[in-house]
């Protein structure tokens, strides 16, 4: 398949409904960023979710965010060029699935975020953790 100069935006309207069809459930990561042109993947390693979100736009836009997850406690981390750290959702850093099944990040005009959700007991690796 030749992709160059294919209109991105036409191809996924075409083939998003079909993967959300298949998908039905177990969608990793759900988004919206409304008509801007925003992209947000997710990578799943053990027990992390690394969300990855590119803002093409020359503005700043909200997204709206969205993890499945098992019940229990979690920490988000950002990280962006030259930028990063813990963070947190509505003034809590301790976080539960519920929080984190609808939240909103916004991303400055041309940003690129890497956002790190994981259970607050487990590295990122996901062996426990020893520290107390």
């Amino acid at each position: 398949m030749n992709l160059i100069g294919t209109n991105y935006r036409e191809l996924s309207q075409r083939i998003l409904p079909a993967l959300l069809r298949d998908l039905g459930d177990r969608r990793p990561l759900t988004f919206d960023a409304g008509d801007a042109d925003v992209e947000c993947s997710i990578r799943v390693k053990d027990v992390s979710r690394w969300i990855f979100c590119l803002n093409w736009e020359q503005h700043p836009v909200g997204v709206e965010l969205g993890l499945r997850l098992d019940q229990g406690n979690y920490r988000l981390s950002t990280m962006g060029l030259g930028t990063g750290g813990e963070a947190s959702l509505k003034g809590k850093s301790n976080l539960t699935a519920s929080d984190l099944e609808r939240f909103r990040v916004v991303l400055a005009p041309s940003e690129a975020k890497i956002l790190m959700v994981q259970p607050v007991n487990k590295n990122p690796i996901g062996r426990v953790s020893t520290s107390n």
